[in-house]
């Protein structure tokens, strides 16, 4: 089992970040509730996919203030999509949402890493 360890900063936007292993996750505490409700996802979970095999793209879906990512992958036997984009020159990954993949997002999934 990953070992998480949580270092909470103290800020308005109550920002949160996670190391695992050496990547370090952090996300918007709002958002992440939001996303619960909404998704039944929490991005705790999430962070998981990032230690497999996954679909990575570019979002182009609106011009965003930065650049932003969508990656396809595997969470507890289950497909999800998870947008997300890097702060602090790559070393941070910043998710802002996640969600169960369409049957179209798992069909692309199964035909790149088939199980």
């Amino acid at each position: 089992m990953t070992e998480v360890s949580f270092k909470k900063k103290l800020t308005d936007n109550r920002k949160i970040i996670v190391m695992i292993k050496e990547r370090q996750f952090e996300w918007d505490e709002n958002q992440r509730q939001t996303n619960i409700v909404k998704h039944g996802i929490d991005f705790l979970d999430v962070q998981k996919m990032f230690n497999q095999w996954n679909l990575e793209s570019i979002d182009k879906k609106q011009n965003y203030d930065e650049l932003r990512y969508n990656a396809i992958g595997l969470m507890d036997g289950r497909v999800v999509v998870v947008s997300y984009t890097y702060r602090n020159h790559w070393q941070t990954t910043r998710i802002i949402s996640a969600r169960k993949a369409t049957k179209h997002e798992s069909g692309l999934y199964y035909r790149r890493f088939p199980h």
